[in-house]
């Protein structure tokens, strides 16, 4: 899933995934999960970490979901977002993304080949 990021948000009105930092006193997996939830109404089930960036500092996580509970709150993505959709990979170029979004996708999936 990807969420259309609001104008005036970092990278405005690009495409990119739920996230956002952990709180104090919480990992990244349960600051995913709340994140998740807080942008899109949707309760994760167990998270799988598969890739950790560097930038400026701070380390950002990444986690796939296979599993989900609950549907689409459009109140809450419309909270930071315009819009959300459910894509497929081989879609990606008809989006413009924040950056390393196709990267983190494709890693995702195992794959640097059209999906």
């Amino acid at each position: 899933m990807l969420l259309k990021r609001v104008p005036w948000a970092n990278f405005p009105s690009v495409w990119g995934f739920p996230g956002g930092g952990a709180d104090a006193g919480e990992s990244p997996e349960q600051g995913a999960k709340r994140e998740l939830y807080e942008e899109t109404g949707l309760l994760s089930g167990e998270l799988n970490h598969f890739f950790t960036k560097r930038k400026e500092n701070k380390e950002i996580h990444f986690f796939t979901c296979k599993s989900y509970e609950n549907d689409i709150d459009l109140d809450k993505v419309k909270h930071e977002h315009t819009e959300f959709r459910w894509i497929n990979p081989n879609d990606l170029d008809h989006y413009e993304k924040v950056p390393d979004t196709e990267f983190v996708i494709r890693k995702a999936f195992g794959t640097r080949e059209v999906l």
